[in-house]
């Protein structure tokens, strides 16, 4: 079975509290500001023209969104993400991973992998599995061959072996950069139901850091 081992890594949460709009709001007046009858946009000074008013709200509206969208962590399109990093040297340098980036999309969940010298050939392997720890997870490959030729496999794998399953998904190999990345749609792992998500990673012998239940954006 092609799973990436356990190892120790740091929990994230991704948890949100949900704020009310007033309160939010409220943090943006300066102290001692009135606010009219319907007491949620404030009135700075006495005597104001309602176009600054109006002017001022509509200032205020954009802030609150900017203040709601970094609080949550996420834009209108954005995915989930665990960044870690691999301990230097417990590989040889053409395979040893030295950090990851896991993203859990709303189109797509991906990994891209920075190895300390990446050359152009070897094997990477991106496992997707249940955030529970089941015997059944799908592994996306992708190899280049000693001609430089790039092939791809996306299989499922349990107790008893794996086979191949159908998934079009997508696969870089950047040996400039040092870096593998490949990216496979929701579609493909659909499976699993809910919204976080197993995700592990191996380059040849050398396995990244895993995290176990990765949300979705």
């Amino acid at each position: 079975m092609e799973l990436a081992a356990p190892r120790p890594t740091a929990r994230t949460s991704y948890g949100i509290r949900s704020v009310p709009y007033n309160s939010l709001i409220s943090r943006l007046v300066a102290p001692g500001a009135v606010t009219d009858s319907v007491g949620q946009f404030p009135r700075l000074l006495a005597g104001t023209s309602w176009e600054e008013v109006v002017r001022r709200r509509s200032l205020f509206g954009v802030v609150a969104l900017l203040m709601i969208f970094s609080m949550f962590g996420v834009g209108p399109a954005s995915a989930a993400k665990h960044h870690e990093r691999d301990q230097r040297g417990d590989a040889p340098p053409r395979m040893d991973i030295i950090r990851v980036l896991y993203r859990n999309g709303p189109g797509t969940v991906s990994a891209r992998v920075h190895l300390d010298d990446l050359k152009r050939r070897g094997r990477f392997n991106f496992v997707i599995g249940p955030p529970t720890d089941g015997d059944v997870a799908y592994v996306a490959i992708l190899k280049i061959d000693r001609r430089g030729r790039m092939e791809k496999r996306f299989r499922i794998t349990g107790p008893v072996g794996g086979s191949p399953a159908p998934c079009h998904f997508r696969g870089r190999w950047r040996a400039s950069r040092d870096m593998v990345r490949v990216s496979v749609p929701q579609s493909c792992v659909e499976d699993f139901g809910g919204r976080r998500l197993y995700l592990g990673s191996r380059f040849q012998q050398d396995f990244g850091p895993v995290v176990r239940r990765l949300a979705r954006g």
